[in-house]
């Protein structure tokens, strides 16, 4: 595949205290900012202000690409509860916002379901390995295409007023090789966890 999977288990995060801790907490930071921004593009969306919520859409894009890189540019390696949080703010914001779309443009919905269905696949994938192995399981960098892509998908909306049915299948079709992926490295980890288990036990 293209990319490896991180695996972050809960309670093992890294405390060590170094003199980049502040850009770690910055990181922290912005990747908590981003879910009243995606309340706001919803409530924008609602009240007619299109083209604000498309720039708080890109605003909220921008974050999402540099909190990343804040929390790891401060020394301390990345956390479970942080890469939690910051997949809850990505899939909730977007799928809020294209709802809100989906209230003002009923023609887009049957482009927008799949795309919920595809992230209600890897939630339950991402929760069985949560229950049976305390773990995180954060897909690969490149998983994050898909997210863009809908992102790059809802401004298209917001600014034209148009469907964008192939900006839609393009994150579909995006979505569905990260889900494939993301499905088969999770395999791959629980597979290996269960011959641990079963050397340890025999």
């Amino acid at each position: 595949m293209l990319g490896k999977i991180i695996i972050l288990p809960i309670g093992k995060e890294n405390r060590d205290i170094s003199s980049f801790m502040r850009l770690h907490k910055v990181g922290s930071i912005l990747t908590y900012i981003r879910i009243p921004l995606g309340l706001l593009t919803v409530i924008s969306v609602i009240i007619g202000s299109w083209s604000i919520a498309a720039s708080l859409v890109v605003l909220f894009v921008v974050l999402d690409v540099v909190d990343g890189r804040f929390a790891r540019l401060g020394g301390i390696q990345d956390t479970a509860k942080r890469r939690a949080v910051d997949a809850t703010a990505d899939k909730l914001s977007v799928h809020a916002c294209a709802a809100s779309v989906c209230f003002s443009m009923p023609e887009v919905l049957y482009l927008w379901v799949p795309l919920v269905i595809r992230d209600l696949a890897q939630g339950v994938i991402a929760g069985r390995a949560l229950i049976n192995y305390r773990v995180v399981i954060a897909g690969a960098p490149w998983h994050r295409l898909f997210s863009l892509s809908m992102a790059v998908w809802g401004v298209y909306m917001l600014v034209t007023r148009n469907p964008g049915a192939a900006l839609a299948a393009i994150a579909f079709a995006i979505g569905v090789f990260s889900l494939i992926d993301y499905g088969n490295q999770t395999m791959l980890f629980t597979k290996r966890e269960r011959e641990v288990h079963t050397e340890l036990m025999g």
